[in-house]
């Protein structure tokens, strides 16, 4: 759990980096990134490294201002993953509607999206 730990953007991008090592990409289950001040630049480097994460099951990146850009870039990181089947994307700043990414999630059992601007 590396939530609430302020790495921004720029360790965003080192944690991308970080990800994709061998080791870690084959056995991690679980990544919990919440309150990480992460904006769309942040979430466009993390996309890369989800979907290398074949075995990855839960994601959470809620309260970091991701916007809609950031927001389907994360998705669309899931997506290619395959196997994301949770992810919690609360106070996002994703809106006005969902990322069209979204119907890439075929394993997906709970999504999250509390407290965004989605309008109806």
């Amino acid at each position: 759990d590396l939530s609430e730990n302020a790495l921004g953007d720029s360790g965003a991008e080192l944690l991308s980096r970080v990800l994709v090592i061998e080791g870690i990409s084959l056995s991690l289950r679980e990544l919990h990134l919440n309150q990480n001040f992460f904006t769309a630049a942040g979430a466009i480097s993390l996309q890369g490294a989800l979907g290398e994460l074949h075995n990855l099951r839960t994601i959470r990146l809620s309260s970091n201002p991701l916007g809609p850009i950031g927001g389907g870039a994360i998705i669309a990181g899931c997506a290619e993953a395959g196997a994301v089947a949770q992810l919690t994307l609360n106070n996002c700043s994703i809106g006005p509607s969902i990322p069209p990414q979204i119907s890439m999630l075929t394993c997906l059992s709970l999504l999250s999206l509390q407290e965004n601007p989605i309008s109806h």
